[in-house]
C-alpha cells in the first residue's frame, strides 16, 4: 500500500495529525525534519544557520528517497518539501497526497506556542504577513502536488483522521 504524505504549511499540524492517522490505521509514521535532525544529530536552525537552506533541503530530498518507497506508512513532510519538483514527482507517484490547508490566523496561532523553531520565519515580526508571503508562493505548489486537500480550519481531529482514513482507502481500492 502506497504511503500517505501529509504537505502543507509550517505550523498547519502534519506531524500531530500524521502520528494520529498513522495510529488509527496501525501504519508506520515518519516525519521527514525529525529523520534529518537525527542524522545530522543537530537541529533545522543550526543545519541552516551553519549550511544554508541548499544543504537541508538536498538533505530533505535524500531523506524523502529512502522513505517514500514504504509501505503501509503516513510521511509528514516540512513545509517546503513542494519547492522542488523532483520532490513533486516522488510523492505522486509513489504516495496518496494529502493537502493540509488552515488559515493562516491559525498556522500563526499554532507556530506562536510551538516549541520548534522555524528558520524561514521570524516569529517575533509580523508573522501573519511572513506567513501570507510564503503560502502566496507556495500555494500553486501544494494543490498542483496532492490528490486530496483536506481543510483544517474548522474540523476536530477525528473528523481529520476520518476524512483522510476514508479517501485513502477510497484512493487505494
Amino acid at each position: 500500500m502506497k504511503p500517505i504524505v501529509l504537505i502543507g504549511m509550517s505550523g498547519v499540524g502534519k506531524t500531530y495529525i500524521g502520528k494520529k492517522v498513522a495510529e488509527a490505521l496501525n501504519f508506520d509514521f515518519y516525519d521527514t525534519d525529525e529523520l534529518i535532525i537525527r542524522k545530522n544529530n543537530a537541529s533545522i536552525e543550526y543545519l541552516f544557520e551553519t549550511y544554508g537552506e541548499k544543504y537541508f533541503r538536498e538533505e530533505e530530498k535524500k531523506i524523502l528517497k529512502e522513505i517514500i518507497y514504504k509501505n503501509r506508512c503516513v510521511i509528514s513532510t516540512g513545509g517546503g518539501i513542494i519547492l522542488d519538483i523532483e520532490n513533486i514527482d516522488l510523492i505522486k507517484s509513489n504516495g496518496v497526497i494529502f493537502y493540509l490547508y488552515d488559515n493562516i490566523e491559525n498556522i500563526s496561532n499554532n507556530l506562536k506556542f510551538s516549541n520548534y523553531k522555524r528558520p524561514l520565519l521570524d516569529i517575533d515580526n509580523d508573522l501573519p504577513m511572513q506567513l501570507k508571503e510564503m503560502f502566496f508562493t507556495r500555494e500553486k505548489l501544494y494543490l498542483s502536488a496532492c490528490h486530496y486537500i483536506i481543510d483544517v480550519s474548522s474540523k476536530d481531529e477525528i473528523s481529520i483522521i476520518n476524512e483522510i482514513a476514508y479517501n485513502y482507502k477510497t484512493f487505494t481500492c
